[in-house]
């Protein structure tokens, strides 16, 4: 029955919710699962359109917001340490390679590019095995994509062609 007292009504609804908690919740939640998607279009896009509201409200909260995420975080530390680690295995290889790119500031399709263009084939050793990116220290320019062993041979040298030489010639 509708209260035309808003604490009434207030106090009817939390006597509600007392009663019916857990059928609530689970009605609450089959619900989110059914229109998970229109939900994720709808919070992204107020998440765009209040992006200088949402700044402001975390700078004025950030000391009280950091917080509640230590302590949830030390609360429930195995559970999510688990679980990113399942999260990590189960997505490995599309983790690296999204490390890779931001590292090296490289694009999906140039680094595509450069796999097709080695064809897995280390130029120095001509082995086939998974290929770095391998680039100069000083400059930050990538050279190419090398397997992990070359690639820190070089390192090791210093990107010194003297050091090469030399050692060249100790080998011969």
């Amino acid at each position: 029955m509708p209260y035309k007292d808003p604490l009434k009504a207030k106090e009817n609804a939390k006597q509600y919710w007392k009663k019916n908690k857990d059928k609530l919740l689970i009605k609450t939640r089959d619900w989110k699962r059914k229109h998970k998607k229109e939900l994720s279009i709808k919070n992204k896009i107020y998440r765009d359109n209040n992006l200088e509201k949402r700044k402001e409200y975390y700078q004025k909260n950030k000391a009280r917001i950091i917080k509640k995420e230590r302590d949830r975080y030390e609360r429930n530390k195995p559970e999510i340490i688990e679980k990113a680690k399942k999260r990590y295995y189960l997505n490995r290889d599309s983790v690296l390679k999204k490390n890779t790119l931001r590292r090296y500031k490289l694009t999906k399709e140039e680094h595509d590019n450069l796999l097709s263009k080695y064809r897995n084939i280390c130029p120095i050793c001509l082995k086939e095995e998974k290929l770095v990116v391998d680039h100069c220290h000083k400059t930050g320019k990538i050279r190419g994509l090398l397997c992990g062993d070359c690639n820190k041979g070089l390192g090791f040298f210093k990107d010194s062609l003297v050091s090469l030489d030399r050692a060249k010639k100790y080998l011969l």
